[in-house]
């Protein structure tokens, strides 16, 4: 029985042993069950944190989108304005060349008519001292 009474010895022994790797096994266990919980919390936070953000930047991108809209917008009525004054000069340009050209057809046919006025001025003084020529010559004969 001896034998018995060491292997019992031996097995509580060993029990004892064993139930002190578990208690340690069982701590090392809690705390690594802690840690990782905290990760996981840590983790969770920053991706909260990381959705926040992205919705953020999704705001202002659509935001921006808008902006870009209206601006695209405006660059096709400044396009749009930058043709029609093309136009409206082009338009005037060639309103100015053809008035220009009346002008001075205007003056051409101006200067003539005051050289034949000149001209029958001239005429009508020559006749008027002609008539007077003749007049004086009646005046005498009489």
């Amino acid at each position: 029985r001896s034998s018995d009474l060491t292997q019992i010895k031996t097995l509580k022994d060993r029990i004892v042993q064993l139930e002190e790797q578990c208690a340690l096994l069982s701590g090392s266990t809690i705390e690594e069950r802690e840690r990782v919980m905290q990760q996981q919390l840590l983790s969770n936070a920053t991706v909260r944190d990381l959705q926040a953000k992205v919705a953020a930047s999704d705001q202002r991108l659509r935001g921006s989108e808008g902006e870009i809209a209206q601006l695209r917008g405006l660059l096709r009525r400044c396009s749009d304005v930058q043709a029609e004054l093309t136009t409206g000069n082009e338009r005037y340009e060639s309103e100015v060349g053809r008035l220009k050209v009346a002008l001075e057809d205007k003056s051409a046919e101006a200067q003539l008519w005051e050289k034949r006025c000149a001209g029958y001025t001239k005429q009508s003084e020559e006749q008027l001292a002609d008539a007077q020529r003749l007049a004086d010559k009646a005046i005498k004969q009489m």
